[in-house]
């Protein structure tokens, strides 16, 4: 009599379906590889070498579940904290928990909320969050249906009201002009607009949304592909923008800005004064030598009376020239025992695109005095022969003036980066083909991870470095791990003061420890030297 088993079938059934589970998914073949494999290798951990062997053979992992929360930020401001489950090994888990950064609008975090949750969510299930481009393609289609459909809810709530019948056959009288109380701004530049450029190049960023639920979502859903792979972000992103490995890792020099240009005075075109290392250093001694000179700038110069801050807390003094500036900052640096090309160097960041009147062709460096293209590239390369010790300048011409930049960059690349930034061009963003040594590039003007990766490989290939640009709308240290993973030569920090701040030095000591092997950079601006004044012998 034939055995049968609790599932009804005869013993022998049950054996000839076993065989035919066990080929069809090459169960054999894969067990007499992995104990070949461990035979040859004799590791230490042989359950764990096991585990190890078959996790690559798992099937892929895809997203199950993703739910928008409230939660707290530092500060006790309100938040996202955006939690992704996949299916992984057979089994529903928490690949990662996300913070969004902190947003005070409880109104606006209910409309961020609701996108994902809503919107996004549906869409994204069952995809594969290693899959970033596919993700973010995703997530642009469902911001697309979100925003058609809070268009039709706005029209469908909206209601005539009824005319008055006393004001029938009375015609609408015009409001009267009135004199503003608000005092002229002394230059373009005061127009956040006119800073930043028109975000709407996309056709996503014209609402305010897209700039937190899309690329938050696609962050974070990097951010649980490299948990699942169980390797660092930085790792991930660098696969995804397909950097060789032979490449090695290189050290990220920081870029600090430690005094604006858009305090009190005169001076117009200048943004800020930055601070780098040089590439000998080590993180860790570069964070306790900027700590000092910050500090130091905090106690004595942002002391002074018409002192003011930014928005992240950099010392805005009165200044009148940009010499000024630069001369505050050698001072403080004496006072502290650092020189110039050994301990820093320094760069300067402009507002030339707002300062640049197209019409007249000229700079409006000062407030009242004019410069011409010509007598602008003039002052930048006496600022550079008096002041060798500046490594960098950003956006020193505007972008129409070429001719410039293309000169500017001829005679003075080789010693100096003559970097473009392309946060400030808006939807000129693609159009613009300056002769440059390196671009700028910010997380927060580019709406998904795989935009970032697109413009970054297309940058390098062109033999430009990268330089990534850290931003308030980023979480964590994403952008970090995104100059990592792009290859990027420098990062350019908001402040060296804040939670922002820390998230992100933290982060670049945390990869030192990682990396120990890691290579300075490669790039003789910023090698130690001995820096003679070509203009002025009391400048360094």
């Amino acid at each position: 009599m034939a055995v049968v088993t609790n599932d009804g079938d005869t013993l022998a059934v049950r054996k000839t379906k076993a065989i035919e589970y066990y080929l069809k998914n090459g169960v054999a073949e894969k067990i007499q590889d992995a104990l070949n494999m461990m035979f040859r290798d004799d590791p230490e951990d042989v359950y764990g070498y096991l585990a190890n062997y078959f996790e690559h053979h798992s099937i892929s992992p895809t997203l199950t579940s993703i739910v928008a929360t409230k939660a707290w930020c530092v500060g006790n401001i309100p938040g996202l904290s955006l939690n992704i489950y996949c299916k992984l090994k057979g089994s529903e888990k928490l690949a990662a928990l996300c913070l969004t950064p902190a947003l005070e609008d409880m109104a606006f975090l209910d409309a961020i909320q609701s996108c994902i949750n809503n919107f996004m969510v549906p869409k994204l299930t069952g995809l594969n969050p290693g899959h970033q481009a596919k993700i973010d393609a995703t997530l642009r289609e469902a911001y697309s249906i979100y925003k058609t459909e809070q268009a039709r809810v706005a029209s469908d709530s909206l209601v005539l009201e009824p005319a008055d019948e006393s004001a029938e056959g009375s015609q609408p009288v015009p409001p009267k002009p009135t004199k503003s109380k608000t005092k002229t701004a002394k230059s373009p530049r005061h127009s956040a607009k006119a800073r930043t450029g028109d975000k709407s190049k996309t056709g996503l960023m014209e609402h305010p949304l897209g700039y937190y639920a899309v690329p938050f979502t696609s962050q974070a859903m990097c951010v649980a592909a490299a948990a699942i792979r169980n390797i660092p972000l930085y790792a991930h992103l660098r696969q995804l923008a397909g950097v060789s490995v032979s490449d090695g890792y290189k050290r990220l020099l920081p870029v600090i800005p430690v005094l604006s240009g858009d305090g009190k005075g005169k001076l117009n075109c200048l943004k800020e004064i930055l601070i780098i290392p040089p590439s000998n250093l080590s993180m860790q001694k570069v964070v306790n030598m900027i700590k000092k000179l910050t500090h130091h700038i905090e106690v004595h110069i942002g002391s002074k009376s018409g002192a003011s801050r930014t928005q992240f807390n950099v010392v805005a003094p009165s200044l009148d020239k940009i010499e000024q500036g630069l001369d505050l900052l050698l001072e403080a640096m004496t006072q502290l025992g650092l020189q110039c090309g050994i301990d820093i160097f320094i760069g300067l960041s402009f507002h030339s695109d707002t300062a640049y009147d197209q019409e007249k062709q000229k700079y409006e460096i000062y407030s009242g005095v004019q410069k011409s293209c010509e007598e602008m590239r003039d002052h930048l390369e006496e600022l550079l022969a008096k002041y060798p010790s500046i490594a960098v300048l950003i956006n020193p011409l505007a972008i129409q003036d070429s001719d410039n930049w293309k000169l500017l960059t001829e005679q003075n690349g080789h010693h100096c980066h003559i970097i473009e930034d392309r946060s400030s061009l808006g939807d000129q963003d693609d159009v613009i083909n300056c002769a440059k040594t390196a671009v700028c590039l910010g997380l927060e003007d580019y709406l998904c991870v795989a935009d970032v990766l697109e413009k970054a490989v297309t940058i390098k290939g062109n033999g430009t470095a990268v330089i990534m640009k850290m931003s308030a709308l980023t979480t964590g240290h994403f952008a970090i791990d995104m100059a990592m993973g792009v290859d990027a030569s420098m990062v350019y920090l908001p402040s060296f003061d804040g939670e922002l701040a820390t998230h992100h030095i933290n982060r670049l000591l945390q990869v030192e420890v990682e990396l120990p092997e890691m290579a300075p950079p490669a790039d003789s601006r910023f090698s130690v030297r001995s820096l003679s004044p070509r203009a002025s012998p009391a400048a360094c």
